[in-house]
């Protein structure tokens, strides 16, 4: 120790190790939670991570068998050691109702191992069940094991890749969602889900293979959605039939190669969406007959339809009544209360979209959706020599030609792009000249920044 001016100095002893010091104990919040809160945690957990809680205490291997939702997703390793560890797990659980299984599944090389995942959840009375299977090794799809049709069990059904192929009768009693992707439905299957699924409200039919058309009977189903139809689809009719008369909603959608679309008994209907596309190939001018067979589909679409309060048509569709417009053909006089149109706003739809409020004299509400230019899949493939014979002047058209909308009230443009400016200012113009009942506009300003993408937009309304 030095001193100086009689003062002591001392050398600071050096601070504690912090590192070194005993750490507090944290509270262990999880082990304290309840069992059923642990449960519902887990269950938003994929399924793999749920299995490995199994390592954390002695509590959790008992706790985890008891999870109601499991989620299977494919992790990249071989599909047998994928669909052991599903199967293995499924084996574990302890729970008698299965609330929620979800498999998602690619280029599975064996059935059997499908089959006994989908074995077992029945065992445990599975309520929703989701099976996406992609690439399955044989064209034709994945045949699901005919225990599934006995399934009582099931409320909500999703199918991709997997081919409704029952042997006898089908038992879904309690079912009230079923959707299907990607899928063959041969023979009279619709007809067997029809009269096995009385608790049915909801179908969905994306890019199957249907044979016999789509007759629907149930007195329960309120919506049915049809999204695509299979190229391989075969059968002497070149056209789809579809007949549900509980039906209030439908929606008609997607890529239709060349089978057209006929609606029969569709007496509830309410609500129909109409934005679907037919192929047609470029060479194929059909100047001998003005494209007949859509002209004459799309007529007795609207025919069909003329009851129901809300219609949405997509651009594809409206270029067809173009062509209806373009030659005179009235359109059927129609009850909707609103309309909505899903269009780009091009030259060639402009005479649909005024043909369209024609036949709708007690329209009230207007929606104009705006579409992309990016994306041309809806565009109706017109032969120069139709365009030439029937040209007109899309700057001036709707300055050209009266353009009742008596009734209506309002007009709502959610995504009004730049890119649509001159056509659809024109249509406005007209609007707020001969809609004397009109009490709103809502515009929804939006602007491309270069690649594709919109912009912020800024809402105007106008009362």
């Amino acid at each position: 120790m030095a001193q100086r001016g009689g003062t002591s100095l001392a050398r600071p002893s050096p601070p504690a190790d912090r590192s070194k010091r005993p750490k507090p104990e944290l509270p262990d919040r999880l082990s304290a939670l309840t069992d059923p809160l642990l449960l519902h945690i887990l269950s938003l957990l994929p399924a793999v991570d749920v299995v490995k809680t199994g390592s954390l205490s002695k509590r959790w291997p008992h706790l985890w068998p008891s999870v109601t939702s499991l989620v299977f997703r494919y992790d990249g390793s071989q599909d047998r050691k994928f669909l052991a560890f599903v199967n293995k797990t499924l084996a574990k659980s302890t729970c008698s109702d299965l609330k929620k299984l979800t498999v998602e599944v690619y280029k599975p090389e064996s059935a059997a191992d499908l089959d006994r995942s989908l074995n077992l959840a029945i065992s445990k009375n599975v309520q929703d069940l989701d099976l996406n299977i992609s690439c399955f090794d044989d064209y034709m799809g994945y045949n699901l094991p005919q225990e599934i049709y006995s399934c009582s069990s099931l409320i909500k059904l999703r199918l991709h890749e997997c081919n409704i192929v029952p042997n006898s009768i089908i038992s879904w009693k309690l079912l009230k969602d079923l959707s299907v992707e990607n899928a063959h439905l041969p023979g009279d299957a619709i007809c067997k889900v029809s009269s096995g699924c009385p608790a049915l409200e909801t179908l969905v039919l994306r890019s199957c293979i249907i044979m016999n058309g789509i007759e629907f009977d149930s007195k329960s189903l309120d919506k049915l959605v049809i999204t695509g139809y299979d190229f391989r689809s075969s059968g002497d009719k070149s056209f789809l039939e579809i007949s549900a008369p509980s039906v209030r909603s439908l929606e008609i959608t997607g890529r239709w190669e060349k089978k057209r679309v006929r609606l029969v008994n569709m007496s509830s209907l309410v609500s129909v969406k109409l934005d679907f596309v037919q192929t047609t190939e470029e060479f194929v001018e059909d100047t001998y007959d003005d494209y007949k067979e859509q002209r004459e589909m799309m007529f007795d679409l609207l025919a069909s339809v003329r009851h129901v309060k809300s219609l949405t048509l997509g651009s594809w569709c409206i270029q067809v009544l173009s062509i209806l417009e373009v030659k005179g053909v009235s359109l059927p006089r129609s009850l909707c209360k609103c309309l909505t149109v899903d269009t780009k706003m091009r030259k060639w739809e402009l005479p649909g979209i005024a043909a369209l409020l024609q036949s709708l004299p007690d329209a009230e509400i207007l929606v104009i959706n705006l579409q992309s230019f990016f994306h041309s899949y809806d565009e109706f493939n017109l032969g120069t020599s139709f365009t030439r014979h029937y040209d007109f002047d899309g700057e001036n058209y709707w300055t050209s030609r009266l353009c009742w909308v008596l009734q209506l009230k309002s007009v709502t443009i959610p995504r009004f792009w730049e890119s649509h400016c001159s056509f659809t200012v024109s249509l406005l113009q007209v609007l707020f000249k001969n809609a004397l009942a009109l009490e709103k506009v809502v515009l929804n300003a939006r602007r491309f920044d270069g690649i594709g993408h919109s912009k912020n937009s800024s809402p105007y309304d106008f009362e």
